[in-house]
């Protein structure tokens, strides 16, 4: 099982605190594989008080992140199409042909989607471009960008897996599987285990068989790595279930009235008077009014359970977090969604881990520790499990960012930085910062690590 471990640095430089990058790339694994590295040399000095300098490789590291969509505040999202085109749909989950945003400037924008064109207007005028949320948001010429990114349709579902050089599995429908050998339809393929021993994975009518050498049926395997599960109708890898292509694409209501009526049941009790005839042989007392009927209790409304504390000793994600990364989440997650990439969390662990980078950084700033050690060495320190993947930026600058939010804008305009910020493997997240006195200035540091067990 490989081992992702990746860096990232850059120094926040007054006056203009423009950015020195420097990081690198490094693919390792148990058994202590020869490391890769990749980049550029970038040296950038401005400014008088720009004593600190750093000369190094830029990461260039490629993720599989693509702008799939965009979201509004108002509960509207604008999302590229399996068409080829846009769609833009309201809150209620209806395409509606127009809306209205407002820029960070506080000006009045409509978006236009109709007959297969995407138009910006403004003041009955078109425009090409705004800013929303501190990003740059350009529709031009049919075509929509994101932070200079192209909104295209990407399908985001778990429908392939390629099991090794040769053989791919798909997921064509709901328990319905595929199975490929260089590229080629097949009946069956023949995959080798991490031990050297050779399965069959025949697709069947409904899910996938796998069978070893003695024709026994198994249950799950582990091939390059990857731990491989099957049940009757679905196929698990690495704890992640593959599903038919296009899954993952927003579903909308086709029609723009609405489509739904809620009704409210209420509970009511009629009492009727029944008037019986006269009796002509003896008077008799006239009959009791019949009780009205007792109105049927309430059902009982089921009350969640207590959270229980976890049996182990790790961390419940974003508990206990500090207020730098809660407030860094934000802006991390907001343009993560953009891209369709899920969500970050954070570990009270990983906090410490990076309130203790933060302070080391300070002392000696590089990815590697005072003591000379590699800076992923924090996490077993901290009582993590062992990482999978890692990565970490580091910056830090005179007089100058000193918020989250420059530090969070100023690796977003580092594409290696910025590559980290989107690596699609990570699920961990925390920041932190630290301060020094140097020659009258107040440098601030700043500390960002990315983790991931599996």
């Amino acid at each position: 099982m490989k081992k992702i471990n990746i860096v990232a640095a850059c120094a926040f430089l007054a006056l203009a605190c423009s950015l020195s990058s420097c990081g690198d790339v490094e693919t390792s694994s148990k058994d202590d594989l020869s490391s890769v590295r990749t980049g550029v040399t970038t040296t950038t000095v401005m400014g008088e008080k720009s004593a600190l300098k750093l000369t190094g490789s830029v990461s260039t590291v490629k993720t599989q992140a693509v702008c799939t969509k965009i979201e509004f505040d108002n509960g509207c999202v604008l999302f590229a199409n399996s068409q080829g085109g846009y769609t833009i749909i309201n809150d209620k989950n209806e395409v509606i042909d127009s809306m209205e945003v407002t820029d960070d400037n506080g000006d009045k924008l409509v978006i236009n989607c109709k007959g297969g064109k995407i138009t910006l207007m403004k003041n009955d005028s078109e425009v090409n471009s705004f800013s929303y949320k501190g990003t740059r948001i350009i529709i031009k010429d049919n075509e929509v960008y994101y932070a200079d990114t192209k909104v295209a349709y990407a399908d985001t579902s778990f429908c392939t897996f390629k099991l090794d050089d040769e053989n791919t599995l798909e997921c064509i429908s709901d328990g319905k599987f595929a199975v490929k050998k260089n590229g080629t339809k097949t009946d069956k393929i023949t995959v080798t285990d991490m031990n050297g021993d050779k399965f069959v994975i025949e697709a069947m009518d409904k899910g996938i068989e796998i069978t070893n050498s003695d024709n026994e049926l198994m249950d799950s395997i582990v091939v390059n790595g990857y731990f491989i599960r099957v049940t009757s109708d679905k196929v698990i890898i690495n704890g992640k279930t593959m599903t038919p292509p296009g899954s993952n694409d927003i579903k909308t209501v086709t029609t723009t009235t609405s489509a739904t009526t809620v009704s409210t049941t209420k509970r009511t009790t009629t009492t009727t008077t029944v008037t019986q005839p006269p009796q002509t042989q003896s008077p008799v007392a006239e009959p009791e009014p019949e009780p009205e009927p007792e109105p049927e209790p309430e059902p009982e409304v089921p009350q969640p359970e207590q959270p229980s504390e976890p049996d182990s000793d790790t961390n419940v994600e974003n508990r206990n977090i500090s207020e730098e990364t809660a407030e860094m989440l934000g802006y991390v997650n907001e343009v993560r969604k953009q891209y369709g990439l899920p969500e970050l969390s954070g570990l009270e662990l990983l906090d410490e881990a990076s309130g203790i980078r933060a302070e080391e950084i300070a002392d000696t700033y590089s990815h590697k520790r005072p003591d000379g050690r590699d800076y992923d060495t924090v996490i077993d320190e901290v009582g993590l499990p062992e990482w999978y993947h890692i990565a970490e930026n580091i910056g830090n600058g005179p007089n100058c960012m000193t918020t989250v939010k420059e530090a969070f804008d100023a690796w977003m305009n580092s594409e290696g930085h910025r590559a980290n910020i989107l690596n699609p493997d990570m699920k961990y997240m925390a920041v932190a910062k630290s301060t020094r006195q140097v020659n009258g200035d107040e440098i601030t540091y700043w500390e960002q690590i990315f983790y991931n067990d599996r």
